[in-house]
């Protein structure tokens, strides 16, 4: 599997305020299966209120940025859920 993270889309400060789901992740998955025909391609966003859709309840969402551990955390974890998934 080859996963190339192309773009990371944050948010500007003023968005960042006011959208922090805004925010994306985004990359091109690539599973490579033996055999030219079996190989899968595709694109893949995450944005950080979908990430974050799935914190802990103990978490704050009001208080984050685009800059917090948790938010860039939610979201590494999110695509790579979104993968794994994929691969079953």
């Amino acid at each position: 599997m080859v996963v190339d993270i192309n773009e990371v889309a944050l948010a500007s400060a003023f968005e960042n305020a006011y959208a922090l789901e805004d925010s994306t992740l985004s990359g091109l998955v690539e599973i490579r299966v033996p055999g030219l025909l079996n190989n899968e391609e595709y694109e893949l966003s995450v944005t950080a209120g979908q990430a974050m859709s799935a914190a802990s309840p103990d978490v704050d969402l009001a208080s984050m940025t685009i800059a917090s551990a948790e938010v860039y955390r939610a979201m590494i974890d999110a695509f790579a859920d979104n993968v794994a998934q994929k691969l079953k």
